[in-house]
């Protein structure tokens, strides 16, 4: 990454993002998507950074085409309901448009008042936010939007699509756990964050949520954990473009032990009260580490602890053996040292971490890295062969004025839909007329790895085993699986324009623009009341996509629409706004913030996600 972890001025409270406060100004609508102040977005759109990222070719799957496109991706850390402004945002951005935008958690798609109270944060933060514009149709999203879901969500919503759909037309949210393509990128994610005591239990959260399962549903489980991890031998084994290594990884929290790979005195110095769980290695999430490790991504994005910071993470396999190198000698990064760009070595550090597992436990449960911050660090790979064993990690800020919480990442593709690392005097524009549009797709090999491990989805508040081994796909059941997405294509009302021979296939593949209300939009009738009792009503692309693997509904339920009856009565309590004061000085985003007991929240406290009654 180009800048070396800078960014993120303010405090931060570690990932406490309070909820749609960032959204209160959502009631001053303008004419143009953005709520903020015009001054305020532009100089937010002259603080974007933008970079390229070559990501390598794949060997045989990448094909033979040499016309290139380059996709413009716009990464957004915590959005907490602020979808005007990002957007915004982006649009005063001079150059070229966006072809993309991923958001990593604490979206909160706010349909309406009730679902207020689905969201884990106090009720005096609670806020509507601007989604609900985009849900209700008043807006629609100027750039293809992927998310994922974090610490403070609409959870009723998400849970209806926990195999991932349109929350909102061209906003698509990734589910629990989710894989899709787009321009020939493979984008996959996970959403919550990590909770230790709820990591092997079932998903026996269901709507309406009493005060333990509000938090615990959003807590990240085995299974989709497990998912992701087999996809990990797509790296060594794979000989078609469907099974390469994933391009993009999503998460909220971070992975553990990634603060070692960057800057992390820096880290220290912005966030001084992270210093005990970095020294004690419980920095970031257990679950993302063990996902890192196994499915190699190139690019990993992360938010939920309001600060930008990028690292390289360099895989090295334990049992691997560098031509002319002993394994003795390896470059190995330990956890008391970091690289520094000034020296160019690896220097011992103020903080140390102590890891009182066995080497052999070490070499076997996690991947060895190296700290690359500048071209002066020191490795004995070549730069081509580093590329191919290298995770670029960025984690960027929440949505506030002058706060780096966007930034623009420019991935080179060939035009057969497989990455590659070419020279930019043979790429095209990704808006080329020549070029299929750009379409979130279904990523077949995902689909087939749920349909293999859709037993392990269970309802227990028991624990839940796993097997020790990755399911193995075959060859049969990817092909069973295009099978159906095509028959299902077939049987749906085409386009115009998209019956072509040449491109069926093609328009096959791309998920079906199917987004449906399932609650009444913020300020229409019965809104401030939770349909079906507050119980869950199912959505339609949850029914298809189902229907279409051959799957039966176990943590989501058929969708039975409902129509709220005028003597209904709210089955919550009202909704208490928080009034701002005018006079208030809030130098970034987060002064003043109340934790539930009411008491003023005290900088020194470690507290990374509201889940202080958890434990």
């Amino acid at each position: 990454w180009r800048g070396g972890g800078g960014g993120g001025r303010g405090r931060g409270r570690g990932g406490r993002g309070r909820g749609g406060r960032s959204g209160r100004n959502s009631s001053n609508s303008h004419s143009r998507i953005g709520n903020a102040n015009n001054n305020n977005v532009e100089a937010d759109a002259a603080m974007i950074e933008e970079i390229s990222v070559p990501l390598p070719p794949q060997g045989s799957a990448t094909g033979t085409s040499k016309r290139r496109r380059n996709i413009r991706v716009a990464v957004q850390g915590c959005s907490h309901g602020s979808l005007d402004r990002i957007y915004a945002t982006l649009q005063a951005r001079e150059g070229p448009p966006i072809d993309l935008l991923l958001c990593c958690g604490d979206f909160q798609a706010i349909r309406n008042a009730a679902d207020l109270n689905t969201m884990a944060v106090p009720q005096k933060f609670r806020e509507i936010g601007t989604f609900w514009r985009y849900y209700s149709g008043q807006c629609r999203a100027p750039i293809p939007t992927i998310f994922i879901g974090g610490n403070h969500e609409a959870s009723a919503y998400l849970q209806e699509l926990f195999y991932g759909g349109w929350v909102a037309p061209n906003i698509y949210y990734l589910g629990a756990a989710g894989v899709v393509r787009f321009g020939g990128l493979r984008i996959g994610g996970l959403s919550g964050i990590y909770k230790s005591h709820d990591f092997c239990k079932g998903h026996y959260e269901a709507p309406p949520y009493d005060r333990g399962t509000l938090r615990s549903v959003y807590h990240v489980r085995n299974v989709e954990v497990y998912r992701m991890k087999c996809l990990g031998g797509a790296s060594t084994t794979g000989t078609t473009d469907c099974r390469r290594p994933l391009d993009v990884f999503l998460s909220h929290d971070w992975p553990r032990g990634i603060e070692q790979h960057g800057d992390t005195a820096a880290l220290m110095r912005k966030k001084p009260f992270f210093r005990q769980e970095i020294q004690q290695n419980n920095l970031g999430s257990a679950a993302n580490e063990d996902v890192l490790n196994a499915i190699k991504p190139r690019l990993w994005f992360s938010a939920h602890l309001h600060v930008k910071f990028e690292a390289t993470v360099h895989h090295i396999d334990a049992d691997e053996k560098q031509g002319g190198v002993e394994k003795s000698s390896r470059a190995r990064l330990n956890p008391s040292q970091v690289a520094t760009a000034k020296e160019g070595t690896v220097a011992d550090k103020e903080v140390a971490r102590k890891d009182t597992r066995s080497s052999g436990e070490r070499d076997e449960q996690t991947t060895t890295f190296v700290g690359l911050e500048s071209s002066a660090c020191s490795t004995e790979r070549s730069n081509s062969d580093l590329t191919e064993q290298m995770t670029r990690f960025l984690s960027l800020d929440k949505c506030l004025p002058r706060r780096p919480h966007l930034q623009i990442v420019n991935i080179s593709v060939r035009d057969d839909g497989s990455v590659d690392s070419g020279d930019a005097d043979d790429s095209i524009d990704a808006n080329d007329a020549i070029h299929r549009p750009l379409k979130i797709e279904y990523d077949v090999e995902w689909l087939a790895v749920l349909r293999r491990t859709h037993n392990l989805t269970q309802l227990t508040r028991s624990y839940v085993n796993v097997p020790n081994e990755a399911v193995v796909v075959t060859e049969e059941d990817i092909e069973n699986v295009k099978a159906r997405i095509i028959e299902r294509h077939q049987h749906r009302p085409q386009k115009r324009g998209d019956a072509r021979d040449d491109e069926a296939a093609t328009s096959a593949m791309a998920i079906p623009e199917n987004f449906c209300v399932t609650a009444p939009p913020h300020g229409s009738p019965g809104s401030d009341f939770a349909p079906n009792g507050g119980a869950m009503v199912g959505n339609p692309q949850t029914d298809e996509l189902l229907d279409m693997l051959g799957l039966d509904h176990i943590v989501t339920v058929p969708h039975m629409p409902q129509i709220l009856q005028p003597n209904d009565q709210p089955s919550h309590p009202p909704i208490v706004h928080l009034t701002q004061d005018d006079n208030e000085i809030d130098l970034d985003g987060d002064e003043g913030e109340i934790d539930e007991g009411g008491d003023q929240v005290d900088d020194n406290e470690i507290d990374l996600d509201d889940d202080d009654d958890d434990d």
